[in-house]
């Protein structure tokens, strides 16, 4: 998930996406999940997905929602890796 957008002028801090407001004063913005911040791919779907069923994240859970937004992005050209034309091929022909 994306971090809150907060506002230029500094404290109070305001998310301009959410609205939350920040209830403690300090010098530089908070880090905050943005509820309402557009998913960057499947991983971060899945991460709001789990949390609205009550699902609280570990380590492994944050590695793997990294892993599919790379493999699977809402707004990129990037390709899941995967074996190369080539690769295939000679698999396709041992398999035969």
């Amino acid at each position: 998930m994306m971090n809150c957008q907060w506002n230029p002028d500094g404290p109070p801090w305001k998310c301009q996406q959410c609205g939350y407001t920040y209830p403690r004063p300090t010098a530089a913005p908070p880090r905050r999940n943005c509820p309402k911040a557009p998913s960057r791919g499947l991983g971060d779907t899945i991460a709001k997905m789990t949390k609205a069923v009550g699902i609280k994240p570990c380590g492994g859970c944050k590695k793997r929602q990294r892993k599919l937004n790379q493999w699977w992005p809402y707004r990129s050209t990037v390709v899941p890796p995967g074996p190369d034309a080539g690769e295939q091929e000679q698999a396709d022909a041992a398999a035969q």
